[in-house]
């Protein structure tokens, strides 16, 4: 326990199951003075662009977001840096490790141009 203490304000946490997103929220809130956005893949668009301009809005007191790779899609963020909770992800039959290409993917989400956290 307390693997999410250090966390700061920008930090994006990838997971790969709603499970570990929302056990994973609880964790941060409950341990740190943060709170906690989340957003995955099979979330309705307007939730994940209201949850996406939350984590975005420097004065909505939501500074973590805790989300799946569903951040690569066409979500603009303000992402500090990427913590990946696992390097496994699951199609539902079959676990693999991430490929290079997807962990550079989704890393490469934090930093972006006009964030307010750039490289």
């Amino acid at each position: 326990a307390g693997a999410y203490r250090q966390v700061q304000p920008g930090d994006c946490v990838v997971a790969f199951s709603h499970k570990d997103l929302f056990a994973i929220k609880r964790e941060i809130e409950k341990l740190t003075p943060h709170k906690c956005c989340v957003i995955y893949g099979s979330l309705p668009s307007e939730i994940r662009s209201a949850e996406a301009r939350k984590f975005n809005d420097a004065q909505s007191g939501f500074d973590i977001l805790v989300a799946t790779d569903a951040i690569g899609m066409g979500l603009n963020l303000n992402i500090r840096r990427i913590i990946f909770n696992s390097m496994y992800k699951s199609n539902g039959q079959k676990t693999k490790i991430l490929s290079h290409t997807a962990v550079k993917q989704i890393a490469g989400r934090a930093g972006r141009r006009n964030s307010r956290y750039p490289r």
